[in-house]
């Protein structure tokens, strides 16, 4: 016996979303930002990267692969810039990952992300 939602399809989760800084010139002093997630079913995937007032500053495709397991995962890089290519100065940024199910159903994670220089 399987328990499963009506529809016969699970909910879409997100199963991993981590992020990794990459160095620079100094010591200490990150570059650029590496972002790995994982998935529980194949998705349409975007990353919003917010300012502190939550307006979208940056919105990056990712590339997705499906495992041997099931699941799904991907990888993206943010440069640590905006849409206009501008040097983002130091704060707190949000990172959401919305991942969208060819059913219709979404699901999110937002991450802090504290920027240095």
């Amino acid at each position: 016996i399987v328990a499963e939602p009506a529809g016969g399809k699970s909910r879409i989760q997100i199963t991993t979303f981590d992020m990794v800084s990459s160095g620079g010139r100094a010591a200490g002093t990150p570059t650029s930002v590496a972002i790995h997630y994982g998935l529980s079913q194949n998705a349409d995937t975007r990353i919003y990267i917010r300012d502190g007032g939550g307006r979208t500053i940056r919105t990056i495709t990712t590339t997705t692969r499906a495992a041997e397991n099931g699941d799904t995962s991907g990888s993206a890089v943010w440069d640590l810039r905006d849409e206009r290519g501008t040097a983002l100065s130091p704060g707190v940024y949000n990172v959401e990952l919305v991942a969208l199910g060819a059913d219709g159903q979404r699901s999110r994670q937002i991450h802090p992300y504290l920027l240095t220089r």
